[in-house]
């Protein structure tokens, strides 16, 4: 399925935004799990101090997402309308997208590897399974930071409605989804490892009740959950959901 049609130079700059924000994605991954995988025990004293040094660095990288999405959101606007927005650094820190400190956040590797050493896993697949959650709360947290850091912007600026660009080989959900265009005071949906990006309507965008085939298909695959932490979760409307742990 087509991502939405966009100008060359929205596209660009959408690709542009996306090497920034898997930059700051790989660095921040590549030294939480770093630092991880070098602590000498599992003990809670060690643990507590890997945390309260990573918190820091996930909430920076959550700040760098915000103003990359800032200048990429601006940047698509018409010519005379590329006011920069700022995004302040404190609306994107995890305890203000997720009510959740980041280092709070991060103290849920090692409590995937103490359970995964209770279940009788060696060491190093415990460790392994812990690197793996640390990778799924960067993901979810930077895209946390583009999502409200595009709210904030298109809401200062009155745009109107937005839709969303799935990365190559995106799922089926993004791919129904970005076929739908939305309120810009709306969060984009995420789910566990979405790479979608909001695509801003500066002219406006189609949200009557017409129904295409899309939208039917829309309606008939996809759900929109709740999370308490996360937000609006794009689902399938026949799976049973459990909130993400990410």
């Amino acid at each position: 399925m087509p991502e939405p049609r966009q100008g060359p130079e929205t596209a660009a700059v959408v690709q542009a935004y996306r090497r920034i924000a898997q930059r700051l994605r790989q660095a921040t991954t590549a030294g939480l799990v770093g630092t991880w995988q070098a602590l000498p025990n599992l003990d809670d004293e060690v643990v507590a101090a890997w945390a309260a040094r990573g918190g820091p660095q996930l909430d920076r990288a959550q700040a760098g997402v915000a103003a990359a999405t800032a200048a990429y959101l601006v940047a698509t606007a018409p010519e005379g309308q590329r006011t920069p927005v700022p995004v302040p650094p404190e609306l994107v820190t995890s305890e203000a997208l997720r009510g959740v400190p980041a280092d709070e956040l991060l103290h849920r590797a090692p409590e995937q590897a103490w359970y995964a050493l209770s279940e009788g896993k060696e060491h190093p697949e415990a460790m392994y399974l812990a690197a793996l959650r640390i990778a799924a709360l960067v993901n979810t947290g930077l895209q946390l930071s583009h999502t409200h850091a595009a709210r904030h912007v298109m809401t200062r600026r009155r745009v109107p409605t937005y839709r969303r660009a799935t990365r190559a080989n995106s799922c089926d959900l993004c791919a129904l989804a970005a076929r739908q265009t939305y309120r810009s005071a709306d969060l984009m949906p995420i789910h566990h490892g979405c790479g979608c990006v909001v695509v801003p309507g500066w002219q406006g965008g189609d949200l009557d009740d017409r129904r295409t085939y899309d939208d039917e298909a829309y309606e008939d695959e996809v759900a929109v959950r709740e999370h308490d932490e996360i937000g609006p979760v794009l689902t399938h409307q026949d799976h049973h959901f459990s909130p993400p742990h990410t």
